[in-house]
C-alpha cells in the first residue's frame, strides 16, 4: 500500500522540524521546495548531522563557518533527488544515549519461569511477552523490573508475617489452668 505523501500545508499547522524536512526531501521534492530558506536554515545542523551518517565527506565540506545553512539544505535535496523513493533508514537511527540504554536493557536476561509467571499474571502468552521484549525493550524491561520488585516485596512481607507468627507462638503463655489441673487432678 503506497504511503500518503506529506505536504507543507499539513506541516504548517505545527512547526516544521528537521525530520519533517528530511521526509519531504526524500519523498516529496515538490513540497520541499516550498519550504522557506529561513526554516531550512534553522534545521541545518540536525539535517547535516543525519546526512553525515551516509555521506561523511560531503557533510564535512558543508561544515564551514561562512556558509549559508538554508542553501546547504537545498544542496542536500538536490544531491539526493532521484536516489531514493522513500526516507532511508540511516536517517532514523538511534542516538548514542538511546542505543546505550537499549543495549544495557537487552543485556539483562529473565528466567523462563519468571516470564511465564509474568505472562500468567497479566493474562498474556509467553510468546506475547517475548515479542514485547523484542519490540519495545525499554518499556518491557522496566515493567518486568517493577514486577520483579513487587514479587520480592511480597516475599519479604510473607517471610515477616511467618516469622511474626512463629514468634507469637513461642512467646504465647500457657493458658491459666483451673485449680484442679494445677493440683494434678487432671
Amino acid at each position: 500500500m503506497p504511503t500518503k505523501k506529506t505536504t507543507t500545508e499539513e506541516l504548517s499547522a505545527k512547526q516544521i522540524g528537521p525530520f519533517d524536512i528530511l521526509k519531504l526531501m526524500f519523498e516529496n521534492q515538490d513540497e520541499f521546495w516550498k519550504i522557506p530558506t529561513s526554516t531550512l536554515a534553522k534545521n541545518y545542523f540536525i539535517i547535516n548531522e543525519r546526512m553525515s551518517i551516509q555521506y561523511p565527506l560531503q557533510a564535512a565540506v558543508f561544515n564551514h563557518t561562512k556558509i549559508n545553512p538554508g542553501e546547504v539544505v537545498k544542496c542536500w535535496a538536490s544531491f539526493v533527488s532521484g536516489k531514493f523513493n522513500r526516507t532511508p533508514g540511516f536517517i532514523f537511527i538511534q542516538g548514542k544515549k538511546k542505543a546505550a540504554e537499549t543495549n544495557m536493557v537487552k543485556s539483562r536476561k529473565f528466567p523462563e519461569k519468571f516470564l511465564q509467571d509474568f505472562a500468567w499474571a497479566n493474562g498474556l502468552s509467553v510468546k506475547d511477552v517475548k515479542f514485547w521484549l523484542e519490540a519495545n525493550p525499554l518499556d518491557a524491561y522496566q515493567r518486568l523490573d517493577e514486577y520483579d520488585k513487587s514479587l520480592k516485596e511480597l516475599e519479604k512481607i510473607k517471610s515477616l508475617s511467618l516469622a511474626s507468627m512463629k514468634n507469637k507462638e513461642e512467646t504465647e503463655e500457657e493458658p491459666v489452668l483451673d485449680g484442679l489441673q494445677q493440683e494434678g487432678m487432671f
